[in-house]
């Protein structure tokens, strides 16, 4: 399942663990990640964590590194160029991967240079990833704006 949403919707809870009956606690998760990506951040850099404080420059790296239930944070700016593409990186109803704009209406995708089919390339491309929302995202100047190939 994929939803694309222009309007912010607001965070996913995650509920702690619950304790079983023989009052241990159950095998933890992997915890979900945040990262944050800015173009216009002095520090940023692709090679940077993704925090607030050491933001990844591209949304490609940010997309290359979530799991199910990770949050992708975009801060305002331009990024236009190339298509992002997830690939392979299933969420699922009970933790899927959030793709959203720090301020809505602010992040904007262009299309690429590159084309290949259509008259302006794709600004982001879904392959085999499902259960990922993206919202408060602009995308402008493109043959394809999503592309959703086997996914769910």
């Amino acid at each position: 399942m994929v939803t694309a949403r222009m309007q912010l919707i607001g965070t996913p809870l995650l509920l702690a663990p619950a304790l079983s009956l023989c009052g241990a606690m159950p095998p933890q998760a992997a915890e979900a990640a945040i990262y944050h990506v800015s173009t216009n951040h002095a520090d940023a850099a692709d090679t940077n964590p993704g925090t607030a404080e050491r933001p990844l420059k591209s949304i490609q790296a940010a997309a290359s590194k979530v799991e199910p239930g990770d949050t992708v944070v975009i801060a305002p700016g331009d990024y236009g160029g190339d298509t992002i593409t997830i690939e392979g990186k299933p969420g699922t109803a009970e933790s899927p991967i959030l793709i959203k704009a720090e301020q809505p209406g602010t992040v904007v995708l262009q299309g690429n240079s590159s084309p290949s089919n259509d008259n302006r390339g794709t600004a982001l491309k879904l392959s085999g990833a499902s259960h990922v929302t993206v919202e408060g995202i602009v995308v402008r100047h493109c043959g394809t704006g999503l592309a959703i190939a086997g996914g769910g």
